[in-house]
């Protein structure tokens, strides 16, 4: 059986292989999940055990067998076919740290219900609320196994008279089968044409009568992807842009490909100034910046923006050709992870009309998550000074002659360039158990009662440079009576152990440097939820012709509650709160130790680049009584 990965635009197959033992090939009629009548079942969306599928909101109803043939792989990828969950975050939408993704949702599977937010999709477990998987309050349904789920039931239309302002855009109830009677084992893997991309997954479930009263089931799935480091060899990646040239102009929208960033390159680029359209190659020498075939407007307008200060214009915007660099090609697209989930539940029937059940449910995961390349200029903007020692002498040369003393450059770093120690793993546990008795009163009302206890523990590395290290060693000089390559703070202060950083090309940053820019945060997160709710339902009256009147009366109380630290992992330092760290020029004596240092950087920023992760802990109580 062949299916496509949506990252490779159907260019790469991946071959699903299935294997079940002939022991449990025997045990075949075990494994269907029954299709016949249904004597009384809860529909999702009402409180009320009703007879068949009748309910009083819109329900998409989705069979085991049906999100088999959907997606054979993962849960979230048959449930990401269906048009209502278009928008939700699967494992190839968390690359991007940026918008919470460590610290967020990360590498997991967050079900979003017309896009509204996956915060305002509830997902349910047999009915019931579950510990939520990050601080976004959203569920990773990777925890189920797959194996067991008997159906699942989708209300599209909004449910928040029921359930409260996270069901706004609907409800999502995986129901398990508990009463599964067999023993089932898969094994399938897969791979893209192209040699990533590998999936391999390994499912067993089980379920055993135990006595007369009792009934045991288990499941465990095991789930292992790698990642798919770049766009370099999709043959369908052409790099397209819309280039709008503005009212008045024919054409006024072209439709380009091999398009081109000419704001900055890997290796630095001189934007403006007298030096402007210089770059540096990867090996961090000087070289002209060459114009594309196409130039979009902004380039256009920026070649035309000549002033005293820039007689050459500015370099920006984009153009076909040329040189500059292709930012999107060199990005992660799939982060490689690992998965296990568990499920299990045991029932005891206490007595004919009241059932005792333990039901159990964990999960890890473990996702190698990538930040973005980024625009340093966007970021920061990095002053060059004459004195700077990494400079090739041509261009010292011309500066000395020209009178200019420094420059701004312009720099994008690349996923590859060693500078970013861009990784970001992130563990995941999620733990939950749940006690519920179930029953029926002489007068033919049901009522059950559960109590549930969920953790969800969230542990990050962040990597990444210090921002105010970085700086200080791109202020490199020549010592005035040695000629060594120092950084400028060390005339100043000789121990401060910097080490200079040549920040011009690629890769050319020396081992000690690196060292000394590197920093590994951490940010550990628990999230916790305790709950119980009592629920009686039955007829009120046989009605008048038109079918029974029924009624569900309860209440339930949960608490939600979250606690973050984060920190320095070197040394044990946490960060201080809401991010503040103050990364100064100056030392405690006011006296400047280096140039070059933004200004807001001054004020106080986070110390590790683009990580501003806070210390807080938090929670609320959450008490309703309703009727139906």
């Amino acid at each position: 059986m062949q299916r496509k990965n949506n990252l490779q635009k159907n260019k790469a197959p991946q071959f699903t292989i299935s294997a079940l033992t002939a022991v449990i090939a025997s045990m075949t009629a075990g494994m269907v999940f029954a299709q016949g009548p249904v004597e009384e079942i809860q529909v999702t969306g009402s409180r009320i055990m009703r007879s068949g599928l009748s309910s009083p909101t819109p329900i998409t109803a989705i069979s085991q067998e049906e999100m088999q043939v959907l997606s054979p792989t993962t849960l979230m990828g048959a449930l990401d076919m269906l048009p209502q969950f278009q928008g939700s975050a699967t494992l190839s939408d968390t690359v991007s740290l940026l918008g919470g993704g460590y610290l967020g949702s990360g590498g997991q599977s967050n079900l979003n219900l017309r896009s509204i937010g996956a915060s305002r999709t509830l997902v349910l477990l047999n009915g019931r609320r579950i510990v939520p998987s990050n601080k976004n309050s959203s569920i990773d349904i990777s925890l189920f196994p797959q194996a067991l789920i008997q159906r699942t039931e989708v209300v599209t239309g909004g449910a928040s008279a029921a359930y409260g302002s996270d069901a706004i855009t609907g409800v999502t109830n995986f129901i398990m089968n508990t009463d599964y009677k067999g023993f089932y084992f898969n094994l399938q893997t897969g791979i893209s044409e192209l040699g990533d991309a590998g999936n391999h997954r390994a499912s067993f479930a089980a379920g055993l009568p135990i006595g007369e009263r009792a009934h045991l089931i288990i499941g465990i799935e095991g789930y292992k992807s790698d990642e798919i480091p770049n766009l370099r060899d999709r043959d369908w990646y052409k790099s397209w842009s819309d280039y709008d040239y503005g009212e008045g102009v024919t054409p006024r929208r072209v439709r380009v490909e091999n398009n081109r960033t000419r704001a900055s390159t890997f290796g630095g680029l001189i934007t403006r100034g007298p030096f402007a359209g210089t770059q540096f190659l990867k090996d961090g020498t000087a070289a002209p910046f060459l114009d594309g075939t196409v130039l979009n407007a902004a380039a256009i307008a920026g070649k035309n923006q000549k002033s005293a200060a820039n007689p050459l214009g500015i370099i920006t915007g984009a153009q076909v050709g040329g040189s500059g660099d292709q930012f999107d090609v060199s990005q992660m697209q799939q982060a490689a992870l690992e998965r296990v989930s568990v499920y299990t539940n045991f029932k005891y029937d206490l007595t004919d009309k009241i059932t005792a059940s333990l039901q159990g449910v964990f999960g890890n995961s473990y996702v190698d998550n990538q930040k973005v390349g980024y625009d340093m200029s966007t970021t920061w903007a990095m002053t060059i000074y004459r004195e700077n020692p990494f400079l090739p002498q041509e261009l010292v040369t011309r500066m000395q002659a020209q009178k200019v003393t420094s420059f701004r450059l312009d720099r994008r770093a690349s996923m590859e360039d060693p500078l970013m120690n861009s990784r970001a793993p992130l563990t995941t546990d999620v733990y939950s158990i749940t006690g519920s008795l179930e029953g029926a009163f002489s007068n033919g009302w049901n009522w059950n009662f559960y109590a549930q206890r969920g953790i969800s523990d969230r542990n990050v590395d962040i990597y990444g440079f210090r921002i105010d290290r970085m700086f200080r060693g791109i202020d490199s000089i020549r010592h005035p009576v040695t000629g060594a390559i120092i950084c400028a703070s060390t005339l100043i202060e000789p121990n401060d152990g910097c080490v200079p950083i040549n920040i011009f090309g690629v890769g050319n940053v020396s081992q000690a440097g690196m060292a000394w820019l590197h920093e590994k945060m951490y940010t550990n997160a628990q999230i916790t939820q305790t709950s119980t709710e009592f629920v009686m339902d039955g007829e009120v009256y046989k009605g008048f012709g038109a079918g029974p009147i029924l009624m569900a009366v309860g209440a339930n109380w949960r608490n939600d509650a979250i606690e973050q630290l984060s920190g320095d992992s070197l040394h044990g330092a946490p960060v201080p709160a809401n991010g503040e760290g103050l990364v100064s020029s100056f030392n405690s004596a006011g006296v400047r130790l280096y140039r070059g240092l933004p200004t807001a950087y001054e004020k106080g920023s986070p110390v590790v680049d683009r990580v501003g992760a806070a210390s807080f802990k938090g929670g609320y109580n959450v008490a309703e009584i309703f009727a139906e």
